[in-house]
């Protein structure tokens, strides 16, 4: 049975191979290991682990000769010694999947336009890594809360029965209610699917305060030396 930390781990391979495919790379898997053929994206990472059972000789024939600088441990469970620096750690978040208690819309739109595209990726810092082609894909969606000003927002991905949550972002008003907004706006529009994504720190607070599980750890790691 896959466990709701494993659901949030193979949605977000999912939406990691969509940046990465976007930005011109190719994927290779292999020993429960998903890696691309070139420098993944700002932000985003070479190698992501699908299994806690990765062991340390599978993970570096793994990435022996490739440019893997950016590591995903989506289970915490590697142990890279003096070659890797850890670059923080995070959490696996996870909601049932939502259904609609009222007839009130949800106060968020989709973002259709190149123009509302370059507005919502520069409020949330993404300019040059959220390409223009990502309004294009299939099942993804990026949200932002209604308003003249873009003021908060997210990016809702579709992976079989599960929807991703990610680039999260918000100010005034808007920081303390967005994750109860997120299920609102995903019971609406994407009904009947389990939401997942990891957070950290503040937001993982909020996350957790609004109704999300904290399912499980992952940790990032960066390649000394390069």
């Amino acid at each position: 049975m896959t466990s709701k930390q494993e659901l949030a781990v193979m949605n977000n391979v999912v939406w990691c191979g969509i940046i990465s495919k976007l930005h011109g790379c190719r994927i290779r898997s292999g020993n429960n290991l998903w890696g691309l053929d070139k420098k993944a994206p700002t932000y985003y990472p070479d190698v992501i682990t699908l299994s806690n059972d990765v062991c340390n000789d599978e993970f570096f024939n793994f990435i022996e000769d490739s440019q893997a600088e950016f590591i995903k441990d989506s289970f915490s469970s590697l142990k890279l010694g003096d070659n890797f620096d850890l670059l923080y750690e995070a959490s696996w978040i996870y909601h049932k999947p939502a259904i609609v208690k009222d007839i009130e819309k949800a106060a968020y739109r989709r973002i259709i336009s190149e123009e509302e595209l370059h507005c919502w990726t520069s409020v949330s810092g993404l300019n040059g890594i959220l390409l223009p082609d990502i309004l294009f894909q299939p099942d993804v969606v990026v949200y932002a809360k209604e308003g003249d000003e873009i003021t908060a927002g997210f990016i809702a991905n579709v992976s079989g029965d599960t929807i991703g949550v990610s680039n999260v972002f918000s100010s005034g008003n808007s920081a303390a209610s967005i994750w109860r907004d997120i299920v609102h706006v995903i019971s609406q529009n994407h009904a009947g699917k389990h939401l997942v994504g990891y957070e950290q720190d503040e937001n993982l607070s909020a996350a957790v305060a609004a109704g999300w599980e904290n399912v499980g750890y992952l940790s990032v790691w960066r390649k000394r030396n390069l």
